[in-house]
């Protein structure tokens, strides 16, 4: 019984090391969020979320994780993606 609670336990951490995002995925869901002019605690962000594919724990655990030589250029492409949709010439 101990073999079958540890095996699952296992899957279970697996499972959710692999459901990391790509960065085009953060990307997206960000910009999701920024082009319905809401934020993360926006009471509808969860849905927003949702149908760009990812999670609120997958955002944190994407951060958390977040290789930080591309953090301005991944910032960068959010403004670009949410001014863009806002009608923002560059």
């Amino acid at each position: 019984m101990k073999k079958v609670i540890l095996g699952m336990l296992a899957f279970v951490v697996l499972a959710a090391c692999a459901r990391t995002i790509t960065d085009e995925q953060y990307i997206a869901s960000m910009a999701a969020l920024g082009c319905k002019d809401m934020t993360e605690r926006s009471p509808n962000a969860a849905q927003v979320l949702k149908d760009a594919g990812v999670s609120s724990d997958q955002i944190m655990v994407f951060r958390k994780k977040m290789d930080p030589k591309r953090t301005t250029e991944i910032a960068m492409e959010i403004a670009r993606r949410v001014m863009e949709c806002h009608g923002v010439k560059q």
